[in-house]
This record gives C-alpha cells, sequence and structure tokens, in this order.
C-alpha cells in the first residue's frame, strides 16, 4: 500500500533557517501493517496525481516519522541534481 505524504525533513531550530523543511514523497507500507516506513520521489505527472497527494497531504497532515527516527542528509545525484538522502536513526544536520 501507499499514498502520498508531506514529510518533514529538517526542523528549523536544528539550522540557521527560519521555517521547517518539507518534502513531498509517495510512502510506502511494505509489510501492509500500516506503518510507512520506505519512500520514494513523487509521481507528480498528471492533475489526477496531484489531486489524491492534495487530497492525502489534508487527511494525514505532516509525516514526521522519518524526521523522528533517522536523519535526511542534503547530497548531490545524477546529472548534478540534488535530493535527500534518509539515513535511519542517523545524526541530524547541523
Amino acid at each position: 500500500m501507499w499514498k502520498y505524504a508531506q514529510v518533514k525533513v529538517r526542523d528549523a531550530a536544528d539550522t540557521a533557517e527560519r521555517t521547517d523543511a518539507y518534502q513531498v514523497f509517495e510512502v510506502y507500507d511494505l509489510d501492509d501493517n500500516g506503518e510507512y516506513e520506505s519512500f520514494s520521489v513523487p509521481s507528480l505527472i498528471d492533475l489526477e496525481s496531484l489531486k489524491m497527494a492534495v487530497e492525502d497531504i489534508e487527511r494525514d497532515g505532516i509525516n514526521t516519522w522519518f524526521y523522528e527516527n533517522g536523519a535526511f542528509k542534503w547530497k548531490q545525484e545524477e546529472n548534478n541534481c540534488w535530493g535527500w538522502d534518509w539515513i535511519p536513526n542517523g545524526e541530524k544536520d547541523e
């Protein structure tokens, strides 16, 4: 099972930023036990997927599970693109 989620990736109190940072991801319940413990970059390719993302996020609010159970690191990926890497139980960026 999967859904869209607005995931907290950084807390303003931990950085010089003025606001918390969030990223929209597709989150997955791989064990079908109601716990969404995996994520990927979203496929927001049409109006229906955008509507579904808004509905999921409005219903569920901010997902803090990943932030509370690990650390997001900003890293360079292929083709000079940047994205979030998540390390379970990892140290938060300062």
